[in-house]
């Protein structure tokens, strides 16, 4: 499946239920378009519109007895992730919500002309002469839209990459104690092993060994501290392979072991042990 489609629709076959598993950046050559989704929105000929992936159901329009005619440009995660890191000084702020993405109205000549272009290479088949043509112009379209980061369609664009960079850091974090590779969790986001290393240091600031282990091995103090579970335990629910491979990583970062810290800093644990051995 290519990245960069041309299609037509009958304008008057009603409804279509579709799933975009991918982001979409969408040009209307003729007709219009409903898409139902949390409102309705009206896009009319000559404008561009942005869509999430998720479920959608949409209406093709068209008059004078022409099909109804679009370009659609498929975006993965691994797709935007990759072109805005070559993009410099790129600031995209946290996101606390999702906010609706609105088509763009007024859409630049200068994009105009790019989808016309687009046409034109999908027509005399460019891109199944090369492969590597789809990716350059896909390239070329985002570097179009942020040229202009006051737009409309800019800022939807942003928003789209802010929503998949909260999606990718809600995924670290939940997959903190889970005992799965670096390169599985490249393979769940999507990515090759450097871009999703490059991602994650540009948004953690560090490698993911480093935050894995620091996080993992702060939680083990708290546990250490608080509660009376076994090192066993301990180690299997913070996400570790076995326990002597936490105990070396705890002895490496503390410089002492997870007994020997227990018995400084739980003072509940170390009671009751005085206890049994008073009992003994």
């Amino acid at each position: 499946m290519h990245s960069i489609e041309h299609n037509t629709h009958n304008g008057d076959a009603g409804t279509h239920r579709i799933t975009l598993y991918n982001h979409i950046i969408g040009y209307i050559i003729h007709g219009s378009l409903h898409i139902y989704g949390n409102e309705v929105l009206n896009i009319q000929q000559g404008m561009i519109f942005i869509l999430r992936a998720g479920n959608y159901r949409v209406e093709y329009m068209s008059e004078d007895y022409h099909l109804y005619e679009e370009i659609i440009i498929h975006l993965s995660q691994a797709t935007l992730q990759n072109i805005t890191h070559s993009i410099p000084n790129l600031n995209i702020e946290p996101m606390a919500h999702n906010p609706t993405i609105h088509p763009q109205l007024n859409t630049p000549y200068i994009l105009s002309q790019y989808f016309q272009e687009i046409k034109n290479y999908l027509m005399l088949k460019m891109f199944d002469r090369c492969e590597s043509m789809e990716l350059i112009k896909i390239n070329e379209l985002i570097h179009l839209i942020l040229y202009q980061p006051t737009s409309s369609i800019a800022q939807n664009l942003l928003q789209l990459i802010g929503h998949d960079r909260m999606g990718f850091v809600k995924h670290i974090q939940t997959s903190l104690f889970r005992n799965v590779t670096i390169e599985y969790l490249a393979h769940e986001c999507g990515m090759s092993l450097p871009n999703f290393k490059l991602t994650f240091q540009r948004l953690f600031g560090c490698s993911p060994h480093h935050w894995f282990i620091t996080h993992r091995l702060h939680t083990v103090c708290t546990l250490l501290e608080y509660t009376c579970d076994p090192i066993k335990t301990i180690a299997c629910e913070c996400g570790f392979s076995t326990p002597s491979h936490m105990i070396r990583l705890f002895r490496d970062h503390y410089g002492t072991t997870p007994t020997q810290y227990r018995a400084t800093h739980n003072q509940h644990c170390s009671i009751l042990n005085n206890s049994a051995t008073l009992l003994k």
